[in-house]
Parts: C-alpha cells; structure tokens; sequence
C-alpha cells in the first residue's frame, strides 16, 4: 500500500512493510511549479490558435512602388578586356585645379520628343537583368521599395538653364585624364544631357548612357543630341538604387551633383559599383554648400544658404556632400579612391548677372521656393527679399562667389 504522507520525513522511508512517500517542503514546490506550467502552457497554446486564425489579417499584401520605373532595353555586349583605368596618374595630372567661371552653355533647340539617335549596329544599350538590377541586396534576397527621394530644385526653366551649361571641362575636368576612345559610359542623373553628350564626343566610338528618373529633361537630352549629331548617346529612365544593367556593364560610372540629394548615398554607390566593369572606374563630384563662399557679405544671403540647408535636410538630403564624398565611397567598400576638390567662380560682370538671376528665380519660383513655402520655413516676403539679395549682388561691380566641389575616383577591382 502507498501512502502520501505530508511530512518533513525523507522519502521512501518504510513502515510497517508499507512504503511511505513524504514529501517535504522542497518537493511542494516542485509539484507547484509543475501545475503551474501546464496551466502556462494550456494558455499559450489557446492564444496562438487565436492569432493563426487572424493571420490573414494581419498580413495583407502591400503594394510597393518605385519613385522612377526603369523601362526595358536591349542587351549591351559585354567586353571583359578593358585595360585599367590610370587612376593615381590622374590625380596628379587634375591637381584638384580650379575652374573659373562660364563656358560652352549649349541652349535646347526645343522640346520636341524624340527616341533619340539609333546606335551603331555595333552596339545595344544594357538591358535589366532580373538578377542584377538590385546589387547591394544581393540576388537571394527581393529587391527593397525605392526610396521616394525628392530633387529639391525640380525642373524650373532657371534650374534647367545652369543644367545645360554645365560641361565636361568645367564640371567633370577631374574625369577627363581617364576618358579614353572605345569606353561605355553611364552618366547617373544625366538632366537635360549637357554633360553626357559632352562625355560622348570624348570616348566616340564607345557608347554613353545618360539615366535620369524624370522624363522632362531627358525628352530635351535627346532633341539636343539629335541636334548636335551625336549619335553614341542615348537617354532612359532610371533609378540610382536599382540600375537597369548587369554586372559589370561599363567602363565608367559617373555621377554629377546627384548624391547630395539621395538619402542613401552609399546605397547608390555600391549599385554603381556593381555596373562599372573591374579595371574601371566609379567617379562622383557634389557641391558643399557650407562651404559656398562669397564678397561682398550680406546676411541675406547667410539665410539663402541657412534656408536651402534646412530644406535639403527635411528631404533627408545632405546639401554638404562634397566633403562626405570620401567617407561615402569607403563605406560602400571601395578602397582604391583619389580625393580632390574644385570650383566654379563666378566674377566678371556677365558670370554674376547669369549665377544671381538664376537664384533669384530659384528662391521664388522653383521647386526650392515652393517645399521652403509648404515647410513653414520661410514666408514670400522672406523669399522675396533674399531675391533681391540675389540681385544686389549680382550688380555689385567686385561681387564674387565661389562653389567649392568634392570629388571622387574609385577604382573598380
């Protein structure tokens, strides 16, 4: 016979042939303890069948969009024997140099839409490769939802006018000792192409894409291509965080005045990187606002510049790339990297006249004036004054004004 006997005697002891089983004050606990599980465990068990059931619920599928569809293209030959770029040689032979002034504005012929000029039978743009098209998150893993990114400035007539002044010499100079005769280029954030076409004369007969996420101005890119008769370039939509193209499709991969304005700047730069063939090179100049320099004072234009900061940070932008430019690329794992530094100078009477009308467009009219406006940060009247700051410079006979570039080349191995 077995008896339970609620004592502090050891168990197992013996009586009268019988065997007794008392459990003391530690085995209480232990059989406590033990209902007390089972009971957890009843309830854990009746909740999760009540979160299955509403799982459907709660996992809806959601509907992601990119800020800029890319549009398919043919396939771009791949050619893996590029000889390496002289990277280190070019740094010495740009000097971080400074360029002064205005030259070689190229105005638009108009805005009539066309598909731009055929290729050479020779050669096909890249075409989007499912496998590729979102190199920083690797092929296993489904591409991310495109960062909706704003460019603050927008396609204002006064935004476009700088846009189309801009030249390889005066705005790419630091790339130019690399740019060889055969190379396929692509031109991130090409605008209206100023820069691209320019880059094409330069390595014709190699090929040169211009991408940019916004139709407008690549509407205008292509009638001046056609224009100018420059028929080894082409321009198509694209997104800086997920390129249409395979790995290792160009020679070059150059970016002008384009990572300030993303809030992933790394993450555009590895997709750059994944595009540009080994022995290439991966090359990005933006401005530093910050560092934005000019005479005669006027604390007008210290609160344009304060203004503009504010206005690029509420878009997760970063208006003083050019001195983060180094630390981006180093981040996104290039290790090969030539530094430097140059200018546009506006000083004669004709450079301040073009530089101080255009800001004082932008300060009132452009895309710039209306998120300043819908921020809260500013008034009209504000706006408006720091318009005619712009003008009072612009007529002051030793007015001077200075933008100062960070530069970067990034050899591809």
């Amino acid at each position: 016979m077995l008896r339970w006997d609620w004592g502090s005697s050891p168990i197992g002891e013996s009586v009268n042939g019988q065997i007794a089983f008392r459990i003391g004050v530690s085995a209480q606990l232990v059989l406590f303890a033990l209902v007390l599980s089972t009971t957890i465990g009843i309830a854990l068990a009746v909740y999760t069948a009540s979160r299955q059931y509403r799982f459907a619920d709660r996992f809806r599928p959601v509907k992601l969009t990119k800020s800029s569809p890319l549009q398919p293209t043919p396939p771009i030959p791949t050619d893996e024997t590029t000889t390496p770029l002289p990277i280190r040689a070019a740094k010495h032979a740009h000097g971080g140099r400074r360029q002064t002034g205005r030259s070689g504005q190229v105005e638009p012929p108009g805005s009539v839409e066309t598909d731009g000029p055929p290729f050479p039978d020779s050669w096909t743009a890249p075409q989007r490769s499912a496998d590729t098209a979102y190199g920083r998150h690797m092929h296993e893993n489904p591409p991310p939802a495109t960062p909706a990114e704003v460019y603050i400035h927008g396609h204002h007539a006064s935004v476009l006018r700088s846009h189309r002044w801009r030249t390889a010499e005066n705005s790419a100079g630091y790339l130019l000792p690399l740019l060889k005769a055969g190379q396929y280029l692509l031109d991130l954030g090409c605008g209206p192409g100023a820069i691209s076409i320019d880059l094409a004369r330069r390595v014709a007969p190699g090929q040169v894409v211009g991408v940019d996420r916004e139709q407008a101005p690549l509407q205008e890119a292509r009638a001046v291509a056609a224009d100018q008769r420059v028929e080894n370039v082409r321009f198509e939509l694209g997104d800086a965080y997920g390129l249409g193209y395979p790995d290792a499709s160009f020679d070059i991969v150059h970016a002008h005045q384009v990572l300030q304005h993303l809030s992933d700047p790394v993450a555009a730069l590895v997709e750059m990187r994944r595009v540009c063939k080994p022995g290439g090179c991966v090359a990005a100049r933006d401005a530093d606002y910050q560092a934005m320099s000019w005479y005669p004072a006027d604390p007008r234009l210290v609160r344009w510049l304060e203004l503009y900061r504010r206005v690029a940070r509420s878009h997760h932008g970063e208006p003083d790339a050019g001195r983060r430019l180094l630390s981006w690329v180093r981040e996104a794992g290039f290790c090969d990297i030539t530094s430097s530094a140059s200018a546009w100078c506006f000083a004669t009477a004709e450079d301040r006249a073009w530089w101080g009308g255009l800001w004082a467009e932008r300060v009132t009219q452009s895309a710039l004036a209306e998120q300043a406006l819908a921020r809260g940060l500013a008034t009209r009247a504000e706006l408006a004054e720091l318009a005619e700051a712009w003008r009072h410079w612009a007529r002051h006979d030793e007015g001077w004004f200075a933008v100062l570039h960070g530069e970067i080349l990034c050899a591809v191995t």
